[in-house]
């Protein structure tokens, strides 16, 4: 096995490197089969190729393993190609080729950054691994999600770490946190938002009185022209 015999050969010649034989009388070497994939064959005259390591992907013919990219893991082995290395977990980033866990102690996403999954730095910006924190929220180290700043109040600049980063929300808008959608929302028209406003119907955004209007963005009603109501 591992071996072929050519028509007038005095001696067996080895299956190449990158291939196998299973079963005896070869007798070409087109009788030797690619190494599966999943797999290597690191030798001449493999019979029995090898499970493809932890932290690798084999392609079919494989002579040597080769490593998961940055920003992947793998734990299990024997994978066929570098699709099936896991993503880096959201929250963290893997720098190295070919790991084979996700280091949770030392690789948490920085603060100010989320890590969606799949990074390989601490700080991502390609808005697919990863990207800086949106306007509106921030985010502490190791964070899965971008975090809203509580009601009445939003993260005014991108990068915010932190809740002490929030300020309060300005006047003609309202913040309405509790990761709504938006963070901070223009005033709409026939209410008036001072400075601080939570929501339509906080009991500090107003609608406006009779007599009065408010056009959108208000921070306060206006008295309607004479003649007019």
């Amino acid at each position: 096995m591992g071996h072929y015999c050519p028509a007038g050969s005095s001696e067996m010649l080895p299956c190449p490197k990158g291939t196998y034989r299973n079963t005896i009388k070869g007798q070409d070497v087109a009788e030797c089969g690619q190494c599966p994939a999943g797999t290597y064959c690191p030798n001449e005259g493999t019979s029995i190729p090898t499970d493809c390591d932890i932290g690798s992907f084999c392609p079919q013919a494989s002579i040597l393993p080769q490593l998961c990219p940055i920003g992947t893991y793998d734990t299990v082995g024997s994978l066929r190609d570098s699709r099936a290395c896991t993503p880096c977990d959201t929250g963290y980033y893997c720098p190295r080729m070919g790991q084979v866990v996700v280091d949770t102690v030392n690789h948490e996403c920085d603060a100010g950054y989320w890590c969606i999954g799949g990074s390989a730095r601490p700080e991502p910006t390609d808005n697919t691994t990863g990207s800086i924190c949106p306007i509106g929220r921030y985010c502490e180290q190791n964070t899965l999600t971008p975090t809203s700043c509580t009601p009445a109040s939003y993260g005014p600049f991108i990068g915010a770490k932190a809740a002490t980063d929030c300020s309060e929300c300005l006047e003609g808008y309202y913040c309405p946190g509790d990761n709504a959608a938006e963070a901070i929302v223009e005033c709409e028209a026939r209410y008036y938002c001072p400075r601080g406003s939570a929501a339509l119907d906080d009991g500090v955004v107003v609608e406006s009185t009779p007599g009065h209007y408010a056009p959108t963005g208000s921070i306060i009603e206006l008295e309607c022209e004479r003649g007019y109501y």
